[in-house]
C-alpha cells in the first residue's frame, strides 16, 4: 500500500489523499477493516459532502 498527503499551496484548507492498493481485493480487505470506520465518521464530520472524489484505476508511473 501506498499512501500520500498533499496540501493545496493556494488553499490551506484542501487536501488531496492518495492511496495505492495492490490490487482489487486488497483494497477491499481495506475497506472492510475496523480502522475504515473511523475514518468514515470522522469524514462525515469533516469533510465537506460532495467533495471527495473516490476512484479506482491502475498505476500508469511511480516516481520515488
Amino acid at each position: 500500500m501506498y499512501f500520500d498527503v498533499s496540501q493545496d499551496v493556494d488553499d490551506e484548507l484542501h487536501f488531496s489523499f492518495f492511496e495505492l492498493y495492490a490490487d482489487q481485493a486488497a483494497l477491499d480487505a481495506h475497506r472492510c477493516a475496523p480502522h475504515f470506520y473511523v475514518w468514515r465518521e470522522a469524514v462525515a464530520k469533516h469533510v465537506l459532502p460532495g467533495s471527495q472524489k473516490n476512484m479506482v484505476g491502475t498505476r500508469m508511473l511511480h516516481h520515488g
